[in-house]
C-alpha cells in the first residue's frame, strides 16, 4: 500500500487535516 492510501492531507486556511486511513491495521502507523 503506497503511503498516498494511508494517509489522506487536505489543506484549507493555513491548517492541515491529516487523517489516517488503515482501518485493517486500526490506522496504526508503521515504518514507512
Amino acid at each position: 500500500m503506497a503511503v498516498e492510501d494511508r494517509v489522506s492531507v487536505t489543506i484549507s486556511n493555513g491548517i492541515a487535516d491529516v487523517r489516517m486511513n488503515r482501518p485493517d491495521k486500526r490506522n496504526a502507523l508503521d515504518n514507512e
